[in-house]
């Protein structure tokens, strides 16, 4: 949910609430977090691709998803706590599966 709203806040203070003008931040996580509930029923055990790359030591887009958002978050004056915590605990396994530690 922490992840989600992160998402959103930023997303809606970068687009100036152009997206989704009806829905603030908490109504589009209640909205991605339903989907994902109901894709889940439909595909038990799934999982995100990231999760699977971070888990097998692979490189990973972390850097893209939780690092862009924590960057735009930085640009905007938005927090980002729980991408910015994702982004520091992952990032020096991601820098040794990438090669660059």
């Amino acid at each position: 949910r922490h992840l989600e709203k992160d998402a959103a806040v930023t997303g809606s203070v970068e687009t100036a609430g152009l997206w989704k003008k009806d829905k603030g931040p908490e109504e589009v996580v209640d909205a991605v977090l339903a989907t994902l509930t109901a894709q889940g029923v439909k595909q038990p055990g799934v999982t995100p691709s990231t999760l699977r790359d971070v888990v097998m030591g692979k490189p990973s887009e972390i850097n893209e998803l939780s690092g862009g958002i924590a960057r735009a978050g930085r640009k905007l004056g938005v927090a980002t706590p729980t991408h910015d915590l994702i982004l520091a605990a992952l990032l020096p396994q991601e820098l040794r599966a990438r090669g660059e530690q």
